[in-house]
């Protein structure tokens, strides 16, 4: 997964739906909606879903150009890339206890949809994987063009998770949300650790099997 020379939308979707996908956006948009009418929690959706869009989107078209500036190296974006999925996935999977949220009476619209977006839907390890993707497909417009579409599917699939949350609470209830929580962490542990061990073989201190 994130090879330069192996430009298959299958890997980038799966990282996509684990790093910034709509199944850890459900609790935290009811518990920021909690209290409100579907109207309100319709203009909350559809404003943190537009507001994610953009953000991804120019973080994408502009991400290559932050690395060549910097003077990254492909090699350290995906090694990085893959310690912070699989550093991120563990604390997820270590935390046992009860998400405590602070009281969001008072907050503005504008507020909510800030505390929706960060660290909610675009999270460290998915700013992360647009970053390394932007490099990976920097020289082949149709990748970055297909990568482009599936960003704007993974945003269009928050916010669809986002209007029907409480339903999806209700067929899930929030235990079974947690242990899907559990399984997409292992998948994003896993994808990291898949990372790291395929840039260390591409660098030559891994045997390559």
């Amino acid at each position: 997964m994130l090879e330069s020379s192996t430009l298959n939308l299958k890997p980038v979707f799966v990282l996509l739906f684990v790093t910034i996908g709509p199944i850890k956006t459900i609790v935290p948009f009811l518990t920021l909606s909690a209290g409100n009418d579907v109207k309100f929690r319709t203009k909350l959706a559809l404003g943190a879903t537009i507001a994610s869009s953009l953000i991804v989107l120019l973080l994408f078209v502009v991400g290559s150009l932050i690395v060549q500036k910097w003077g990254i190296s492909f090699d350290a974006i995906t090694l990085t890339g893959g310690i912070v999925l699989f550093l991120l996935s563990l604390q997820v999977m270590i935390k046992t206890g009860e998400t405590t949220i602070e009281k969001t009476d008072n907050l503005s619209m504008g507020m909510l949809i800030s505390r929706l977006i960060i660290p909610t839907i675009i999270s460290p390890a998915g700013v992360t994987a647009i970053l390394a993707l932007s490099v990976i497909s920097q020289d082949n417009q149709n990748f970055s063009r297909m990568i482009l579409y599936l960003l704007l599917l993974i945003m269009l699939l928050n916010m669809i998770s986002m209007l029907l949350a409480k339903k999806l609470l209700s067929l899930f209830t929030v235990a079974g949300l947690r242990v899907i929580g559990w399984v997409f962490a292992v998948l994003q542990a896993s994808l990291g650790i898949q990372i790291i061990l395929n840039t260390l073989r591409r660098l030559n201190i891994l045997a390559i099997q």
